[in-house]
């Protein structure tokens, strides 16, 4: 290298420095380059050479580092002179640089160090940068996060469009490295590629066999990868993140690894300011194979939707015909156990041996009724139609009855029946029926599977849950068999039990029933030795649906529900006389208590009922037990019922929920449309059995539900019950009529007072909404009533809010105390004086405007300032006067006296004489100055005026002060402008006021001071400056210095 032809010159005559930096710098293995001189002339080492690309090495080599750098210069050019001019190192990390290294505009990264290279002399030669490229990591980290990003997004994808459209988006991101991208997708025959998700591009919507394919997809979906040459094939394309346009593209097959073809195409446009080398094409192939993946998640996910939407519409389609065969069960055994309670409550009309076997009849029709419940209890529980009603119960109590109707059967095995079930600390939230559920179920298996010894059941409770324990002494479960033991339909094979009979879905039904409670339930079994089944239910209610928590019902027997229990259980016993195998009498009470006819005495023989029932037999049956206490009209759909209803209005309308035409819901609906039907009482009859399905009833507007089969004597009690609750309600909402009459008079002759008075007035209730406004008070507000009512206070006065007003108000309904204030409300600019009274529903607001008596008090109130200001002022006037007289008295009277007792001199009489005449002149000035301001107050001074010369006057005001200024010995100087000209004025008001300010400027300026007085023309104006060297006047006194009377620190004039 010739270095004499270089910045830097002969190597022989290089600085120490120089030679020490560049030796360090060659010797080492590390990127080193030196910037030299006031040029930043460049040395560097072979580390260092990769730096400079293709393009400029060697020639960077001993040359300035503007020529080689232009492209970074404005950002390391500011670095190093910084370094030069000021010594301080800088320090920079992974910082972008674009550089034309290789023939392009090139994104690299360098993280590197200036340090100052100083000489012998402590000067600043040179600086010293050790560099490390760091394009490759920052690169590949950034390529890595969205790498990430794609196989999150894939994760979670739910449909093929979302999958694209998420690929799409998240390359939008990584627009340094996808210029654009198009994601093709294969048609279903596969003859196609369809556009499904783009960013940055706009690509053809389907490419075909028989189209033009300028991006040459069909190549890659065959498994080739494709680089295209964009420039000549599309012209300018953009470049993403980048200015320069994209050059070429990328096109990859996009396929999972597994498989034999590619679901789609996927086209990269390649970064403008990359090489693509073997790193950017992994890149590539990488988000090709998320793509693929997020694309094969998501119709997997399509795929199971798809199975589950089948298996629920099987479920639903499951859960429809249990409903609907409930119906068809319900309504039969309605007729045979209906006639069945009413035949055996005349026990004396029937054969002894008839009347067993229509027990027989009975028994097993209950057992049907039972299988029914239990098949359409667990087909809602799996449907999720189930509504529990949590209510607090004392479970000891609960569970203990529950488990006493089962003593006779359990005594009559053979077996002890032993409860402990000692108080809990407190009420348990359950739903009775599922509780009730719970017990019997699991007391009828223990039964079912014990021949000897017990049966315990037990309530615990500790600090979280009350634990329910029944135990028994029976034959025990196999170990293999207990993990299955709680799944619906499965039975223990080999089992011995007192029948072989069953469902196997008892303790798959109590295992969702405990799941609704929030439960737990287990089991510990010894074959041969016995069984315990533990059910846990926590504490309290904080686990439970809040809308699902009710208050303490009715606590109902238990007996009707345990009954087919119960029932089953003795069955299983052994034989022997029958009457050994009888449930309790009170469970049948049509026998116990006789004929239904005997009690059927016309309570309401005026009442008329319609009956609306497509089933002719259950007509006839209902109608033969209600007609003889009503007067029955029995129709066989939903329209007749309605016609008839129309026609005249019944007491009570009893339906069927489905029937052909309109059904219960569409009647009930119809009835409450027509004014004359509204209030007509209707229970409906229905064979869809479960809470949701009364919920449904009543929430349709039913007055009451009854679910098939049910009893002649509960049928008549229900309709005894709507009777009477509809002629009380017709009595209450008469006495409501009156009362509200009565109450709407009062409230009208209230509001006409209200209206009457002077005072506005308006009613708040409790949560501050305005329930009554006066004209008086909607007047003051410029608003009607109506856009007063019904809104809170705070809507219609917002800007109350955070003021007295609100705190008045808020602590007077809180403390209930009446609140009695005055305050300025800005919006109506107005005084209010408020009266707020509060009570239990509210508050009543009194207000009426003060604004003018306040007006009044305000403007007395500054009257008497202004009094007692003006009697201070005349104070500080007459002591100001005082002193003003008395000194130029002093005067006159001193040198009268001494003239008059010969002690002047000859030569001072004349100055005594012209001292007299001084003060006499300022006395007189000063008097006359206070009659001027007197008549100016009254209004009695007088101007003649004239043509004035200015000068004239101000001269003449000068002849008047020079004595005084002479006296302290005030140089006064004049600056008089000659062409002034006349003005208009009293010559001697203004010779009287330059004298004031002449003579304010003269005694407020030290000995030795001086005094200047200017006339000067200013525009159309003549302006007359007076200004001096004297103490000057404080900040706070100057707006108030031309106010009559007043006086600054008199002090400063002292002198």
């Amino acid at each position: 290298k010739n270095w004499a032809a270089t910045p830097l010159g002969d190597i022989r005559e290089w600085p120490d420095a120089l030679r020490t930096a560049v030796s360090i710098c060659l010797n080492s293995r590390f990127p080193m380059v030196l910037w030299w001189g006031r040029e930043l002339v460049m040395l560097y080492n072979d580390a260092w050479r990769p730096v400079l690309g293709l393009t400029k090495h060697p020639r960077a080599l001993g040359s300035p580092g503007r020529e080689i750098w232009p492209e970074v210069w404005d950002i390391i050019g500011a670095q190093l002179n910084g370094v030069l001019e000021r010594g301080e190192a800088s320090w920079s990390e992974d910082l972008l640089l674009v550089l034309e290294r290789n023939g392009f505009a090139e994104e690299a990264y360098f993280t590197y160090s200036y340090s100052p290279i100083k000489d012998g002399e402590g000067r600043i030669g040179g600086v010293f940068s050790a560099v490390s490229e760091t394009s490759e990591r920052v690169i590949s980290e950034r390529r890595l996060a969205e790498l990430k990003e794609l196989a999150e997004r894939a994760a979670a994808v739910k449909t093929v469009e979302g999958a694209c459209a998420g690929v799409a988006e998240v390359l939008g991101r990584a627009d340094a490295d996808a210029a654009f991208a198009l994601l093709y997708l294969a048609t279903e025959d596969g003859r196609s590629l369809r556009l499904v998700a783009s960013t940055g591009l706009a690509g053809p919507d389907e490419v075909g066999p028989d189209t033009q394919d300028p991006w040459r997809l069909f190549e890659a979906v065959n498994g080739k990868a494709v680089v295209i040459e964009l420039a000549g094939r599309f012209g300018p394309l953009p470049g993403g993140r980048w200015p320069e346009p994209c050059a070429r593209a990328l096109v990859l097959p996009v396929a999972k690894a597994a498989q034999e073809a590619a679901t789609g195409v996927l086209v990269l446009g390649l970064s403008p300011r990359l090489a693509f080398d073997s790193g950017y094409r992994t890149f590539a192939e990488l988000v090709a194979a998320q793509a693929a993946t997020a694309v094969a998640n998501a119709r997997v996910y399509e795929e199971e939707r798809r199975r589950v939407e089948v298996l629920a519409e099987l479920d639903q389609a499951k859960t429809a015909f249990f409903s609907n065969v409930s119906h068809e069960f319900r309504t039969p055994l309605t007729l045979m156990l209906g006639p069945l309670e009413e035949t055996l409550s005349a026990p004396d009309s029937i054969a002894p041996q008839d009347f067993e076997r229509l027990r027989m009849v009975q028994r097993n029709g209950l057992r049907l009724l039972k299988l029914v419940n239990t098949l359409l209890d667990f087909s809602r529980l799996e449907a999720g139609r189930v509504r529990a009603s949590y209510e607090p119960t004392d479970l000891a109590a609960y569970t203990t009855e529950l488990a006493s109707v089962f003593r006779s059967a359990i005594e009559q095995a053979g077996l002890r029946l032993v409860i402990d079930c000692p108080v809990l600390p407190e009420p348990m939230y359950v739903d009775r029926d599922m509780w009730e559920k719970i017990v019997l179920n699991l007391l009828s298996n223990a039964l079912k599977y014990t021949f000897e010894g017990e049966i315990a059941v037990s309530l615990v409770a500790d600090v979280e849950a009350v634990h329910l324990q029944v135990r028994d002494t029976g034959t025990g479960i196999p170990e293999h068999e207990l993990p299955r033991l709680f799944e619906r339909f499965h039975r223990v094979e080999g089992a011995r039990g007192r029948t072989h009979e069953g469902t196997g879905i008892g303790l798959a039904l109590v295992v969702e029933l405990v799941k609704l409670h929030s439960g737990s339930i287990g089991v510990d079994s010894v074959l041969n030795e016995g069984s315990t089944f533990r059910v846990s239910i926590p504490r309290g209610n904080a686990h439970l649906p809040t809308e699902r928590i009710s208050l303490p019902g009715n606590l109902s027997s238990t007996a009707l529900g345990a009954m087919p229990y119960v029932e089953e259980a003795l069955r299983w016993l052994p034989a022997a006389p029958d009457e050994d195998l009888q449930a309790p009498e009170h469970w049948f009470p049509t026998v116990a208590e006789g004929p239904v006819q005997a009690s059927r005495a016309k309570s309401h023989p005026e009442s008329r009922v319609i009956l609306a029932d497509d089933n002719a037999d259950m007509r006839e049956y209902v109608s033969r037990l209600l007609t003889e206490r009503y007067a029955v009209e029995a129709v066989g759909d939903g329209l007749s019922a309605l016609a008839a209803a129309t026609r005249e209005p019944p007491d009570l309308i009893l339906s069927d929920v489905m029937m052909p035409g309109m059904d219960g819901f569409a009647l009930i609906r119809a009835l409450r449309e027509q004014p004359r039907t509204r209030e007509v009482p209707v229970i409906l009859l229905s064979a869809r059995a479960g809470e949701e399905s009364r919920i449904e009833g009543l929430q349709s507007g039913a007055d009451d539900y009854l679910v098939k089969p049910f009893s002649a004597r509960e049928l008549l009690a229900r309709v005894e019950a709507n009777l009477t609750l509809a002629r009380l309600r017709r009595q209450a909402a008469e006495s409501e009529r009156e009362a509200r009459r009565v109450a709407e008079t009062a409230q009208k002759r209230v509001s006409d007072i209200l209206e009457s008075i002077s005072d506005n007035f308006i009613a708040l209730d409790r949560d501050w909404r305005v329930t009554y406004v006066n004209a008086a008070a909607a007047r003051l507000n410029g608003l009607a009533p109506e856009q007063i009512l019904g809104r809170t206070h705070w809507e219609v006065w917002p800007q109350s809010v955070g003021t007295e007003i609100e705190w008045q108000y808020r602590r007077a309904l809180d403390k209930q105390i009446p609140a009695h204030f005055e305050i300025f409300y800005g919006p109506l600019n107005r005084w209010v004086e408020i009266h707020a009274y509060p009570s239990i529903e509210g508050l009543s607001i009194y207000f009426h405007d003060v604004t003018e008596r306040k007006r009044t008090e305000q403007a007395l109130a500054q009257q008497s300032e202004r009094l007692i200001e003006a009697n201070r002022l005349k104070d500080e006037f007459l002591a100001t006067v005082s002193h003003e007289l008395r000194t130029p008295l002093n005067a006159i009277l001193g040198w009268t006296q001494m003239l008059l007792a010969g002690k002047v001199a000859q030569v001072a009489v004349h100055r005594a004489l012209e001292t007299i005449e001084r003060n006499a002149r300022t006395q007189n000035q000063l008097i006359e100055d206070i009659l001027d301001v007197s008549r100016i107050i009254s209004g009695k001074l007088r101007l003649e005026v004239q043509p004035v010369d200015l000068i004239t006057v101000v001269e003449a005001a000068l002849d008047t002060v020079h004595p005084a200024a002479e006296a302290k010995g005030i140089e006064i100087t004049t600056v008089l402008d000659p062409g002034a000209g006349p003005v208009a004025g009293d010559s001697g008001r203004l010779q009287q006021v330059v004298w004031n300010l002449l003579s304010n400027a003269v005694k407020f300026t030290p000995k030795g001071g001086r005094v200047q007085v200017q006339l000067l023309r200013v525009n159309s104006h003549i302006e007359i400056v007076v200004s001096d060297t004297g103490v000057g006047i404080a900040q706070a006194l100057l707006p108030h210095i031309f106010e009559r009377f007043r006086q600054g620190d008199s002090s400063s004039s002292r002198s």
